[in-house]
């Protein structure tokens, strides 16, 4: 077995034990979504846009759709399963477990929410979110989208 592949089994059944409360269940959800995210940092507010850039992302889905856990990418961690909605495939998840959004200074990039909506043949991921990256005198604000495909069979 690969190392990321034993890496993120372990993290699945480590997450399976210590899931959140997310409504409804949807085991299509589950697996090893791998894909590139896009992020995109927006003029607004009292922010100055700038460059977008790509990075690859690995994000694990376990217990049901119940946890979540991005382990490459902006913002890994855990996150909070916030609701799902079996009906049109809709995970949306909130801030990551334990954390809040600071105000001020992050150390390191994170999401602060977004949503990932299944496809229809259920082997690929839509990813609409938003988060923070570091930046002078206080966090950057930016929007983060990707497309997420199935590893192994579903």
């Amino acid at each position: 077995m690969k190392p990321l592949a034993r890496f993120l089994t372990f993290l699945l059944l480590f997450l399976s034990g210590r899931s959140v409360s997310a409504g409804e269940v949807d085991p299509q959800f589950e697996g090893i979504w791998t894909g590139v995210e896009t992020i995109h940092i927006p003029a607004q507010y009292a922010q100055l846009g700038g460059p977008t850039f790509t990075r690859p992302v690995v994000i694990a889905i376990g217990d049901s759709g119940r946890i979540m856990a991005v382990a490459r990418g902006i913002g890994y961690g855990r996150y909070k399963v916030d609701a799902m909605r079996s009906g049109s495939h809709v995970l949306c998840f909130g801030v990551p477990n334990g954390t809040g959004t600071p105000w001020g200074q992050v150390s390191e990039p994170q999401r602060s929410g977004g949503f990932l909506r299944l496809s229809p043949d259920g082997n690929s991921l839509t990813e609409n979110g938003a988060g923070f990256i570091p930046g002078y005198p206080r966090k950057v604000n930016c929007d983060i989208t990707a497309t997420l495909h199935r590893q192994g069979k579903k």
